[in-house]
């Protein structure tokens, strides 16, 4: 196996396009739970400089936490893990809230994934997802 034709780095910089999926069937609507909808976004994964980043905020406050000899706090976990994953997001399409396209930034993906935990629940997996990353980049060279 040559090992120089996985580029480990350059595929979680590279990141990938995800598409989300419907959480549940919406018999009104017709979708059921999987079905693809058009909402994609696109992730930078695990071990790229965003990723590094929104770790270690993460971390600073667990180590917080250690220092005063406290117990981290369900909810700032969570909203820990949001802004962690928000800062591996480069933008996104087909977003809507209210019927009218939200715009990319960070700051409301952090936004979405408080409110839509099944959603912050789809980009945490496609971070996580190196081996797709991996291949995609293979795929390109």
């Amino acid at each position: 196996m040559e090992l120089d034709e996985f580029d480990f780095q350059k595929a979680v910089e590279d990141g990938m396009d995800i598409v989300i999926v419907y959480p549940a069937d919406n018999k009104a609507k017709g979708t059921k739970a999987g079905d693809p909808s058009d909402m994609k976004i696109k992730v930078k994964g695990v071990g790229s400089e965003a990723f590094k980043k929104g770790i270690a905020v993460f971390n600073a406050y667990l180590e917080k936490c250690k220092k005063e000899d406290t117990t981290p706090d369900e909810e700032e976990k969570r909203k820990n893990t949001a802004k962690m994953l928000s800062m591996c997001c480069e933008g996104w399409e087909g977003v809507k809230v209210g019927g009218k396209d939200v715009k990319f930034s960070q700051d409301k993906a952090y936004d979405l994934f408080i409110k839509h935990e099944w959603l912050a629940g789809q980009v945490a997996a496609a971070v996580m997802d190196v081996d797709t990353m991996l291949e995609k980049n293979c795929q390109a060279s």
